[in-house]
C-alpha cells in the first residue's frame, strides 16, 4: 500500500507545531523564572533596620512596611512585648530573626513572604526511674442486704484510677498496694470505703440508699413513695420556694419544674394579671391545654392560694394523670399540698412580710406634633395620596408649638362633636408619663400559727396581698384575703378526724368600663387634644 502525501501542506503542519512548541517553551521559561523569583525572595531582600531597644511588635511592624512580608503569630507562641536590642540593623530576614528569637522559646518558618511563628518543641523531661511499688492481687465479692450478688458495682482504689467492675456472681479481682482503701458504689446504695489492710480475700455487703426512694410524692389517690412510681412526677419542695417571692402562686414556681411552661398574655402587666400554665409543650391545636389543679384534692385556681401556705407541688406530666383523672387531665395534673401541723411541736408563730415596687419598661418616646404631621403627608405623598392633614392645620400645629395659637370655645358655632374641630391635632402630650405612675407600690403579708400534740394537730394561716397597677388615672390595683385552717386529729387508733378550710376573696380594680355594646377604657381621651394621633400612632422614637 502507497501513502501519498501533499509536501506543501506536510511544511504548514510542521511550522504549527514548531511555532506551538516555541509559545509553550517560553511559558514555561516565565513560570520557572516566577517560581524562582518567589523561592529566593527571602535571600535577595536585604531589610535595613534603625538600631536601638525596641519591642518585637515594633520591630516586626518596621519589617512588614519596609519590605513585603506578612508575620503570622498566636499570642502563646511568641512575646511581642518582650524588649530587644537590635544590634544587625541589616541582612536577611533569616538572619534577622535569628538574631531576634534567640532565647526566646519561639521558632519560624517562611513560606514564600509569609513568616509564621512558632513554639518550639522542648525536649522531654528525663525523668529518673522511681522505685516500683509492690502491689498485691486481691479478690472480693460485693452482695446486697438480701446476700444476693451486686452485679456491675464498682470498686476503685482510693486516690488512684485503678478500679474495675463486680461480675455476674459479684466478684471481682485487682491489683492494689498493700495499704490501699477501695471504694465500693452502686447506684442506690450507699458508698463504702473498705481498707484492704493485708487482706486477700474481702466479703463487701453494701446498704441501700433509702432516702431519696422513701421521699413521699402526692399522686391521684394519695401519697406514694418514688421508688415505686412508674409515671413521670417532678416535686417542688417546700426548700425550693422558701427562697423565692412571689405574689402569686404562677410567679412562685416559674421556673421550678422542667417542661412546665408558665406564661403571660397581652394583659400580663396588669395587678393580679391571669398566667397561661402548659406542660410538655402543646398538646392541642385549639382550646384550652392547661392542665388541672388541685389544691389538697379540690379543683382550685391556683393563683387564689397563698404562696406561704404551700408545703409541696407535684407536677404529673404523662399519661399516668389520664388513668386517673380521666378526661379532665388531657394536659398533665398539679397537685398542691398546703402546710400541717406536725406531732409534738410547740406553737409557733411565724409572721412574713414582702414590700416591693414595679416600673414600666420600655416606655416610647412619641415624636412632636409637627414631626408627626410633615411625616404623615410626606408618607402620603410618596403614594400619591392626597395629604391627611391640610395645609391650614399644619399651620395650627406651628402656631401652638410657637405658642401663638390660642383657641376658645365659640358656644355659637361649637365643633360637630368632642373628637373634631380646631382643637384637635396640635399639642404635644407625652402620654406616657400621663397614663403610667414611675413606679408602683406592692405589699404582701401573713400569719400563721401551727404546733400539735400526739392526738392532735393544727396550722391556720392567714394572708393579705395589695398590689398597686401603674396606671396614675382612676382605681387600678388587685387584692386578695385568705384564711386557711387545717386541723387533724386521732380519735381512736381507727378513727382519724381531718379538716381543712380555706376562704379566698379577690379584688380587682381597673380603668376599664363597658361603653355601649363594646369594652373600652374609661381613660379615653375625649376633651384633649391630638385625638386623631391616638387613633393612628405608629411612628414613634424608641427610648434608650
Amino acid at each position: 500500500m502507497k501513502l501519498i502525501t501533499n509536501p506543501r501542506n506536510s511544511c504548514k503542519e510542521f511550522r504549527k507545531v514548531l511555532h506551538i512548541m516555541r509559545i509553550t517553551l517560553l511559558l514555561l521559561l516565565f513560570v520557572t523564572y516566577g517560581w524562582a523569583n518567589e523561592a529566593t525572595y527571602a535571600q535577595v531582600t536585604e531589610i535595613h533596620l534603625s538600631s536601638g531597644n525596641k519591642t518585637l511588635q515594633e520591630v516586626f511592624s518596621e519589617i512588614e512596611g519596609k519590605t513585603e512580608f506578612i508575620f503570622f503569630y498566636n499570642d502563646n507562641a511568641i512575646d511581642l512585648s518582650k524588649k530587644v536590642h537590635v544590634e544587625k540593623s541589616h541582612g536577611s530576614i533569616n538572619e534577622i530573626l535569628d538574631n531576634l528569637l534567640e532565647g526566646s522559646g519561639a521558632d519560624y518558618k517562611i513560606v514564600d513572604r509569609q513568616v509564621i511563628f512558632y513554639k518550639k518543641k522542648q525536649d522531654p523531661e528525663v525523668r529518673l526511674p522511681q522505685a516500683v511499688v509492690e502491689k498485691k492481687q486481691i479478690t472480693g465479692l460485693v452482695l446486697d442486704e438480701h446476700k444476693l450478688p451486686v452485679i456491675g458495682a464498682n470498686v476503685v482504689e482510693k486516690g488512684t484510677t485503678n478500679g474495675t467492675v463486680t461480675d455476674l456472681d459479684g466478684k471481682f479481682t485487682l491489683a492494689v498496694q498493700d495499704n490501699a482503701v477501695l471504694l465500693v458504689s452502686y447506684i442506690g446504695y450507699i458508698t463504702q470505703e473498705i481498707p484492704v489492710k493485708g487482706n486477700r480475700q474481702l466479703n463487701i455487703t453494701l446498704q441501700e440508699d433509702s432516702k431519696s426512694l422513701d421521699e413521699v410524692v402526692v399522686v391521684g389517690y394519695g401519697t406514694q413513695k418514688k421508688v415505686n412510681l412508674t409515671g413521670s412526677v417532678d416535686v417542688i419542695t417546700e426548700e425550693v420556694l422558701a427562697n423565692r417571692s412571689a405574689p402569686t402562686m404562677s410567679q412562685l414556681i416559674q421556673g421550678a419544674s422542667p417542661n412546665l411552661n408558665i406564661s403571660m398574655n397581652s394583659l400580663g402587666g396588669e395587678p393580679g394579671a391571669a398566667r397561661t400554665w402548659n406542660i410538655r409543650g402543646t398538646g392541642s391545636l385549639a382550646g384550652n391545654q392547661s392542665p388541672l389543679v388541685l389544691v389538697d384534692g379540690v379543683e382550685t385556681n391556683i393563683d387564689t392560694v397563698d404562696p406561704e401556705s404551700i408545703e409541696s407541688i407535684s407536677v404529673l406530666k404523662d399519661a399516668s394523670a389520664s388513668a386517673i383523672y380521666g378526661s379532665r387531665a388531657p394536659f398533665g395534673v398539679i397537685l398542691v399540698t398546703t402546710k400541717r401541723g406536725k406531732k409534738n411541736q410547740e406553737m409557733h408563730i411565724q409572721y412574713n412580710n414582702n414590700l416591693s415596687f414595679a416600673s414600666p419598661l420600655n416606655i416610647p418616646h412619641f415624636v412632636d406634633a409637627l414631626t408627626w404631621v410633615t411625616a404623615y403627608n410626606q408618607i402620603q405623598a410618596n403614594s400619591g395620596l392626597a395629604p391627611i392633614y391640610p395645609d391650614a392645620q399644619v399651620q395650627r400645629v406651628k402656631d401652638y408649638m410657637a405658642g401663638t395659637y390660642k383657641p376658645e370655645y365659640n358656644l355659637e358655632s361649637p365643633p360637630a362633636s368632642i373628637w373634631r374641630g380646631r382643637w384637635e391635632g396640635n399639642a404635644n402630650y407625652d402620654w406616657p408619663s400621663m397614663y403610667y405612675k414611675k413606679s408602683a407600690f406592692s405589699q404582701k403579708h401573713n400569719i400563721n400559727i401551727e404546733g400539735g400534740g400526739e392526738k392532735t394537730q393544727y396550722y391556720v394561716s392567714a394572708g393579705y396581698l395589695d398590689q398597686g397597677g401603674l396606671y396614675k388615672w382612676g382605681d387600678d390595683k388587685y387584692q386578695r384575703y385568705n384564711v386557711m385552717a387545717n386541723i387533724s386529729s386521732e380519735i381512736k387508733k381507727w378513727l382519724r378526724f381531718d379538716f381543712s378550710s380555706k376562704y379566698s376573696r379577690s379584688e380587682i380594680d381597673r380603668p376599664l368600663g363597658i361603653v355601649g355594646q363594646s369594652q373600652g377604657y374609661i381613660l379615653r381621651s375625649f376633651h384633649i387634644s391630638r385625638k386623631l394621633f391616638l387613633q393612628r400612632i405608629r411612628i414613634y422614637v424608641s427610648g434608650e
